[in-house]
């Protein structure tokens, strides 16, 4: 309901559009009563008709239902295949994320750059063998490499800091 009250109202300014979404709360008073009481019977403690709003006004004008596609019609999504990374590689990349963690100003894209600087040859190897397995482009081979390295640090980043926490509560 939310959604399509959002897609005929998309092109109002914010004061009409709010305007409108006070004749329409009227209007569906039972109905949002009841998505009321069942939101605070799952738990949810916030303004209901705010939460509406704001997921009418700022998301579902903006975003459109996906259509599903069949797989021979024209424009639908073929599945990425995955490209692996040897062990080897992911493994270096660990072990540099770790060291490099606690230093300050770290990020993924500065340690992503002393990572390259530090492991030219490992990283000329695995490019090889990417283009040459894997048909890559050399600006696919890098960016390949660089989103590894940045998922790298995100998968290893809650236990990097859950150790660090540890560490200072027993300092």
């Amino acid at each position: 309901m939310v959604a399509e009250f959002a897609g005929r109202h998309a092109a109002l300014p914010r004061e009409a559009y709010k305007l409108a979404w006070n004749e329409w709360l009227k209007e569906h008073a039972v109905a949002l009563r009841e998505e009321t009481n069942r939101l605070h019977h799952l738990g949810f403690r916030g303004d209901v008709e705010e939460k509406l709003f704001k997921s009418g006004r700022y998301y579902f004008r903006r975003h459109k239902p996906a259509q599903k596609k069949g797989a021979g019609e024209e424009g639908s999504a073929r599945p990425r295949r995955h490209i692996p990374t040897t062990k080897d590689l992911r493994d270096t990349m660990d072990v540099h994320i770790r060291e490099s963690y606690t230093d300050p100003g770290f990020r993924p894209a500065t340690g992503y750059a002393a990572f390259c600087m530090a492991q030219k040859a490992l990283l000329a190897e695995e490019a090889l063998e990417l283009s040459s397995t894997y048909g890559l482009s050399q600006s696919a081979t890098a960016e390949k490499l660089k989103r590894t390295y940045k998922n790298r640090y995100f998968l290893l980043r809650p236990k990097l800091a859950a150790e660090g926490d540890a560490e200072r509560s027993t300092a």
